[in-house]
């Protein structure tokens, strides 16, 4: 019984340190891959119709329940892609909207619960010179917001801050929005570089 006893103490004092990280490095905790899936999220162009996007049923629902991704990021809308919308949301996907903050209720109402967020312009200060945006930039943030979060239906959807193209500079330029979102927004383009080339 003895014998049996030390060895059963030997085998777990064996394990808890096989499961101790090496001295010096941090334990890591770990995460669920579907925590990571629902990190990720994709781009589309559900309006363009002169791009292979007008093959919704043969290439771009397939393609995209294909991947399993489950949030995509839009701002086309008219009543066929409200449609697509809605379809691809039965399949667990959700949407992040991008639009003008006078819309953005109407739309928000129409789409249902697939919508998760909704975002301001995409880059404002796209081709601009300083000065010359970030005023517009900020009051429709602004507007969006309190559009949002002033309609009983719709005051919890997220607000996603607006993107700008020029990472390094224009944040500063713009100013501190964050009264007006529940989330930032960040286009980094790395254009072959490393990750954080572009991010200032």
């Amino acid at each position: 019984m003895t014998r049996f006893i030390g060895i059963f103490l030997l085998i777990h004092y064996s394990l808890v340190l096989y499961a101790l990280p090496p001295k010096g490095i941090k334990a890591q905790e770990s995460f669920r891959a579907y925590d990571f899936i629902q990190s990720i999220g994709i781009n589309t162009h559900f309006g363009y119709y002169d791009t292979q996007y007008r093959h919704y049923e043969k290439v771009l629902k397939k393609r995209l329940l294909e991947l399993g991704v489950k949030h995509i990021r839009d701002g086309t809308y008219n009543n066929d892609v409200l449609q697509k919308y809605k379809d691809i949301g039965e399949n667990g996907v959700r949407l992040l909207l991008i639009t003008p903050h006078d819309k953005a209720v109407e739309r928000a109402k129409a789409i249902g619960s697939m919508l998760w967020g909704v975002e301001a312009v995409n880059e404002p200060d796209g081709g601009k010179q300083p000065g010359t945006w970030e005023k517009e930039a900020r009051l429709e943030q602004q507007q969006l917001y309190e559009s949002i979060k002033n309609d009983a239906e719709t005051q919890n959807i997220a607000v996603v801050g607006v993107s700008l193209a020029n990472i390094r500079d224009n944040p500063r330029r713009l100013g501190d929005i964050s009264q007006w979102m529940d989330y930032g927004g960040i286009h980094p383009y790395a254009a072959g570089q490393y990750p954080a080339f572009h991010w200032g």
